[in-house]
């Protein structure tokens, strides 16, 4: 297993000085490629919002997904810190930044997925290649390795997964869980869905850099202290801000800047959960 001096939650998806600094998410290099539907290979600098690719749909067989958004889009940034995960029969070479989360396997014999950082996947467990563009099939991880490559480019689909190099992906990172992260993404689904074939144009430009949503979803993060984003984490923050009100008042402390400070947090802790249950 790599060990890592990140903290994925407050730095970035790579152990580049200057993408710590920027805050970056989690990102494939400008080389990575994916498969459109039409059976093109297409490096992932040159996908565009609403192209359809290879993903792992719900039933577990291969489909094809739209691309929604980019998560953070910066495809000619330098010398990018990416984990190389290298697999054996058949052979697959996959690179993503460290706090992409990746899915793997304990074993060959159809054991759960398990979502994590792609910092943290060892040799000897199996990610889901795909094969024939037809199937997924396991192939254990020989070797895992820190490479620099061009590029952080995060494409994010209506599945919530990809398949880039020929290895199944998450499209989220900085989080152990995928569901949540998912979750997370709800409206921009639902914007995607209400807007893009509504107003083409609006929705179709990619911006340079991180797309302001996932800036959102940080800085609520980061203002309510959760270091994993989940139901509970939530739960807690919520429970722990309603409980210091109810000391508030009980020390009838009714200064106005105390009740705006512990409702803000509530507010943006019901805002998120009620965007995670979309």
């Amino acid at each position: 297993m790599l060990e890592s001096n990140l903290n994925f939650w407050s730095h970035s998806c790579s152990a580049d000085s200057y993408v710590d600094k920027t805050k970056r998410t989690g990102c494939f290099s400008s080389e990575s490629t994916v498969r459109l539907e039409n059976g093109a290979v297409l490096r992932v600098d040159h996908l565009k919002i609403s192209d359809r690719v290879q993903v792992m749909m719900q039933d577990g067989t291969i489909g094809y997904s739209e691309v929604i958004m980019f998560a953070d889009y910066l495809p000619n940034i330098p010398k990018v810190s990416h984990i190389l995960i290298e697999t054996e029969n058949p052979v697959r070479k996959v690179t993503m930044t460290p706090s992409h989360i990746i899915f793997t396997r304990g074993d060959s014999l159809g054991s759960k997925l398990i979502a994590k950082q792609a910092s943290m996947v060892s040799a000897g467990e199996f990610l889901l290649i795909s094969i024939d563009a037809k199937r997924l099939v396991p192939s254990r991880v020989a070797n895992v390795s820190v490479v620099e490559k061009t590029g952080m480019i995060a494409p994010v689909t209506m599945e919530g997964n990809i398949i880039v190099d020929g290895v199944l992906s998450s499209c989220y990172a900085r989080i152990d869980d995928h569901r949540s992260a998912h979750l997370a993404f709800a409206p921009m689904r639902i914007a995607y869905n209400y807007g893009f074939r509504a107003w083409n144009k609006t929705f179709s430009a990619i911006q340079q850099g991180m797309h302001w949503y996932p800036k959102l979803l940080i800085q609520i993060n980061n203002a309510l202290g959760i270091h994993k984003l989940s139901w509970e984490g939530l739960l807690s923050c919520i429970a722990t801000a309603t409980s210091k009100v109810g000391e508030i008042w009980r020390e009838k402390e009714f200064s106005c800047w105390k009740f705006v400070s512990v409702w803000k947090k509530i507010l943006l802790c019901t805002s998120v959960l009620l965007c995670m249950s979309l």
